[in-house]
């Protein structure tokens, strides 16, 4: 049928931004969108959805860029162990192992998605249009890219635009970086 009729498909996964508050929920998320990934064999995108309300739900451990760039999520692993919680305290080997996994893997990203904001829309759009490999008609070129932002992606002042927009990180998140990479090294 897809070529039959010239259809191009497109995944697009949408989680729940407030996912990223409780670091069970996140690693299980992108466990899911990897294995929908793996699984379905077609170009893939998949979105943080609801970014503007992604503290409703509690604060985030770590800057909102480390949760669109899926690395070293292994940080995320002190965060497991909760002494009320029976299930993360029993499971923590499991969610290390999934990181490992997941990250030996190096296919999910997330961009940030919010319905509130236009630009945020336009982009989701380009970036299915890259992921299928749309090339529009070239008297159709010019109407789009005078609609759609000529860049290539989310890129860093997006996700910062993001992040100072509905997170409370800042020079916080400056230091949690800094920690995070002399723990590394």
């Amino acid at each position: 049928m897809t070529h039959d009729w010239n259809y191009r498909l497109c995944a697009v996964h949408l989680v729940d931004a407030h996912h990223c508050t409780d670091p069970n929920k996140y690693i299980s998320v992108v466990l899911i969108s990897l294995t929908t990934m793996l699984h379905l064999e077609t170009p893939h995108v998949n979105f943080l959805s609801k970014c503007d309300l992604i503290e409703q739900y509690g604060r985030l451990k770590f800057g909102l860029q480390f949760y669109t760039d899926v690395v070293d999520m292994k940080h995320l692993i002190p965060f497991l162990s909760d002494e009320k919680d029976p299930f993360s305290k029993k499971h923590k080997k499991l969610s290390e192992n999934i990181v490992e996994v997941v990250e030996d893997f190096s296919l999910v990203n997330f961009s940030p998605l919010s319905v509130v904001e236009k630009e945020s829309m336009k982009n989701a759009l380009k970036l299915i249009d890259k992921a299928n490999g749309y090339v529009r008609m070239p008297q159709e070129r010019n109407a789009v890219l005078n609609m759609v932002s000529r860049d290539s992606g989310m890129d860093d002042d997006t996700i910062q635009y993001f992040r100072q927009k509905y997170t409370h990180h800042s020079k916080a998140e400056a230091d949690e970086k800094k920690a995070a990479d002399s723990m590394t090294k």
